[in-house]
């Protein structure tokens, strides 16, 4: 197999572990990134005095005995890192105080979603619905 090689656009999480894994089994790689740094959407970075740190918020999914976390064990990136499983992803206030949050379990997103829009149950009920599709892959 030492003939083979791959070429992974994006230096994302999903890219550097698909070159990770490539080269573990025989594959020369070669990872293109249009960004100066790699980590895709997991990087932070300054504006006007201010850090954006954006990391936090697509490692949320490596809970623990997740398959993700179990990836990332795998690639040896989570050494002597313990992770957690949060009630609450995020929230956001709107200008006149009104709250959104994003709750991990499901069930709880749903209904805070039904509360604060209830005309649009349908839409919510899709989306929820989709969430749990993703969430058992």
């Amino acid at each position: 197999m030492a003939n083979k090689s791959i070429i992974i656009i994006g230096a994302g999480l999903a890219g550097l572990a698909t070159g990770c894994f490539a080269q573990m089994n025989g594959y020369k790689t070669r990872i293109l990134e249009e960004q100066a740094k790699s980590a895709g959407d997991c990087v932070s970075w300054m504006r006007k005095g201010y850090t954006f740190d954006y990391v936090v918020h697509n490692v949320f999914g490596a809970t623990p005995h997740s398959a993700d976390s179990d990836l990332w064990r795998q690639l040896g990136a989570f050494r002597g890192i313990e992770t957690h499983r949060f009630k609450e992803f995020s929230q956001v206030e709107d200008t006149n105080g009104k709250t959104f949050t994003v709750y991990t379990n499901l069930d709880e997103l749903e209904r805070h979603m039904m509360e604060l829009s209830p005309n649009d149950k349908n839409r919510i009920s899709e989306f929820v619905g989709a969430c749990s599709t993703v969430q058992r892959l």
